[in-house]
């Protein structure tokens, strides 16, 4: 994930908020907490960005706020409305969190598009997410190093489209051989020759 952040979707966004258990104790999370701090100039103790736990009350004002932005945008007739990204991480098991359809993330779903706003969940097991969440994704990352059989079958079953499992566990080898590579299903696009690409370098099709 950093590296699809601090890479592939670098500057991309003007605050990212990240909401993870691990937020503070992973110092994996430390190349974001340095580009937000000395790229982006958001000071931790002004305006916080990292949450170890999930909370309600900041994320409605992290909406509000953008809400806002996104509506001066509009009046000022700004060619592009500024991004926000949320990210929510390790969180699955917490039922107030992911598993429902009529909380604050539900509405981030449904939204977040209109005002600028990009969520991005990261899980082990797929089908815990609400549905509601689940439905409104426009694109999955699949990294093939997901070891529960059952997941996998999940998530593969999920993304196969025209393509079988068998296709799609194709795909994900080959993924594989890349150091961080995963596979990117844009669930948008209506061509399936452009629905999978691997490490978002070059779209995939299964051998025939």
């Amino acid at each position: 994930m950093l590296d699809l952040l601090l890479r592939h979707y670098r500057g991309a966004f003007d605050r990212i908020y990240l909401f993870s258990r691990s937020a503070s104790l992973d110092k994996g999370w430390d190349p974001l907490r340095k580009y937000v701090e000395e790229v982006q100039h958001v000071n931790q103790d002004d305006e916080p960005t990292f949450f170890d736990e999930f909370d309600a009350k900041a994320l409605q004002e992290q909406m509000n706020l953008q809400m806002r932005v996104a509506e001066y945008a509009k009046k000022a007739k700004r060619k592009e409305i500024p991004q926000v990204l949320w990210i929510f991480d390790d969180l699955v098991d917490d039922e107030r969190v992911m598993h429902s359809n009529n909380n604050l993330i539900a509405t981030l779903a449904i939204r977040s598009r209109h005002f600028g706003g990009s969520l991005w969940v990261a899980t082990q097991k797929f089908r815990a997410l609400a549905n509601i969440i689940r439905v409104n994704l426009t694109g999955v990352f699949v990294w093939p190093a997901l070891s529960n059989r059952l997941e996998r079958k999940a998530i593969v079953e999920e993304i196969s489209g025209r393509y079988s499992p068998e296709q799609i566990e194709e795909m994900l080898q080959h993924v594989s051989q890349r150091r961080f590579g995963f596979l990117f299903v844009d669930l948008k696009t209506t061509d399936p020759d452009r629905a999978y690409q691997g490490s978002l370098l070059r779209y995939l099709r299964p051998s025939d």
